[in-house]
């Protein structure tokens, strides 16, 4: 069952520091143990610290080179 005012689009929730390229037509999301969100977009990916608020630094990066040796 989908909660009551879902679904919502990306860009209109509060991911701070989210290029605007990544809030639209995404490939796929995944909250990691409700502590990092992974948002996938063509080739690369971006890593979203849910707990600080902001996109990790180092972001956005190619899968192929970061995403956990795939």
């Amino acid at each position: 069952m989908v909660d009551a005012g879902y679904p919502k689009t990306i860009a209109s929730l509060p991911w701070k520091g989210l290029p605007h390229y990544f809030t639209k037509n995404l490939d796929a999301a995944v909250n990691w143990n409700h502590e990092k969100a992974y948002f996938f977009k063509g080739d690369e990916y971006i890593c979203y610290d849910i707990n600080q608020g902001c996109v990790e630094p180092t972001h956005p990066l190619k899968i192929k080179e970061g995403w956990f040796n795939f």
